[in-house]
């Protein structure tokens, strides 16, 4: 089935929305899954190109690396866009879902370990509780600051993709990075050739007050 014309289910009952919840985690991981297996497969493609790439000999099998890594951009991008859409559909509803299932239900179906929902409103709703406390399998990925949980990448390609084409979202995006953003001090990575990420230097500005203590 295909999540972009996947038609809009009704959550009336528990039952419907327990199984609709299912359906997105399910998807979800296997979209997630399949990313990122052909993500690390161009990684390797990559590294390899960058180690060989001045060796004559390799030139021909280089040229049909590189068309192979070309041949895969399509079908990530195609899979990139079925995630935000599955974000979109779960920011369309979660609405009725709360409607339907109790704080304690919607926790259960995300398969939230009990010891994470302490800090966690007991008003929150379904798309908070994915996307702000990322509480889908919370146990899993308690020690990982890394990861998201398959439908929290879902909620944040929706959020990234707001930061980067909609005018009011790149109006707050780069209020972040600003002085005074919240993200002004967060270091810079590029992606090199060979898929390692390489720290950028810190953007020079002048001092102010506020950046010693008082």
């Amino acid at each position: 089935m295909s999540i972009i014309d996947f038609p809009a289910r009704p959550t009336t009952t528990k039952r419907e929305a327990f199984a609709f919840i299912a359906w997105m985690r399910r998807y979800a991981r296997q979209l997630n899954t399949s990313i990122a297996r052909d993500e690390a497969q161009a990684r390797s493609l990559r590294r390899w190109i960058a180690k060989n790439q001045d060796n004559p000999f390799h030139r021909s099998r280089i040229a049909k690396l590189e068309q192979a890594i070309a041949d895969y951009r399509p079908s990530l991008d195609e899979k990139f866009a079925a995630r935000r859409k599955l974000g979109e559909i779960v920011m369309q509803f979660a609405p009725a879902i709360d409607q339907v299932l109790t704080f304690d239900e919607r926790s259960a179906a995300l398969n939230t370990n009990p010891a994470d929902l302490a800090d966690v409103p007991r008003d929150a709703g379904l798309a908070h509780m994915i996307s702000v406390f990322g509480l889908e399998d919370s146990a899993k990925r308690r020690r990982d600051d890394a990861e998201h949980g398959p439908l929290q990448a879902a909620c944040h390609a929706v959020m990234i993709r707001f930061l980067c084409e909609h005018p009011e979202g790149r109006a707050v995006g780069d209020s972040l990075f600003e002085p005074g953003g919240m993200f002004e001090w967060l270091p810079w990575y590029r992606r090199e050739k060979d898929g390692q990420l390489r720290k950028m230097p810190p953007r020079l500005r002048l001092a102010r007050e506020c950046d010693t203590p008082a």
